[in-house]
């Protein structure tokens, strides 16, 4: 599902789930062995010139496979701030071959709902502390849910954003964990479904905190548009 990692052709490095170009670094998700599903923040001012995809470890060490980018394509309706439709593909030039380790991720129907208070699953190369701690292995974390109406209210108080229909928040509001900076665009997913896309965290905490839940771009609410994209790309 998780395991992509974009960056200038000229460098070479252990397959993961990140994009990287020039200093930038963002998670990305598997949707089938010629598409991927990213933040469109992390791509929304790159072209496909030097532009690789990796895939099929939990370990920047390890062997990887790669791929060249053939095509971006960004949300027509993206415009930060604030970060609305926060969504991205990617089109390779030649398909992924799958295995154990490399797999595409399942899709939720066309704005299916998720309950607050649902166990999650975040993942990640992003860095592993707000000290900025780097790592080169793959996190995994549990979140919860939060509650919609929670959430909205959290984040109006706080720094007047809005959140939309089109976005989910997360976080455990009993242990600071979560998605921190670096996972932009990587998976939250419940039971193994692809719920949300990270997007963005109240600055300055550069990773979820128990106070402020991180903010995803809803995938439910992108499934029709995500399937009439792939089919154009």
């Amino acid at each position: 599902m998780q395991g992509l990692f974009l960056h200038s052709k000229d460098q070479e490095g252990p397959l993961t789930s990140e994009c990287l170009k020039e200093d930038t670094t963002s998670d990305l998700v598997i949707l089938n062995k010629y598409h991927a599903i990213t933040g469109a923040y992390c791509i929304y001012s790159a072209n496909t010139s030097g532009l690789s995809v990796v895939a099929g470890t939990t370990d920047l060490q390890k062997p990887y496979s790669r791929r060249l980018v053939q095509f971006i394509f960004v949300h027509e309706e993206y415009n930060p701030p604030p970060l609305t439709n926060d969504i991205a593909l990617l089109k390779l030039q030649k398909p992924l071959k799958f295995s154990s380790r490399i797999c595409s991720v399942n899709l939720p129907k066309q704005n299916q709902t998720v309950k607050g208070g649902s166990i999650a699953e975040v993942s990640g190369f992003g860095i592993i502390s707000c000290e900025g701690e780097e790592t080169e292995h793959l996190y995994v974390v549990d979140n919860i849910i939060t509650n919609q109406t929670c959430c909205r209210k959290l984040f109006d108080a706080a720094a007047n954003i809005t959140i939309e229909d089109t976005q989910i928040c997360a976080n455990d509001p009993t242990i600071q964990k979560g998605a921190c900076m670096g996972d932009s665009g990587g998976p939250l997913t419940v039971n193994g479904l692809l719920v949300g896309l990270v997007s963005f965290g109240l600055y300055p905490n550069i990773c979820t905190s128990i106070e402020y839940p991180a903010v995803y771009t809803r995938v439910s609410s992108y499934s029709d548009w995500i399937n009439k994209n792939i089919e154009k790309i």
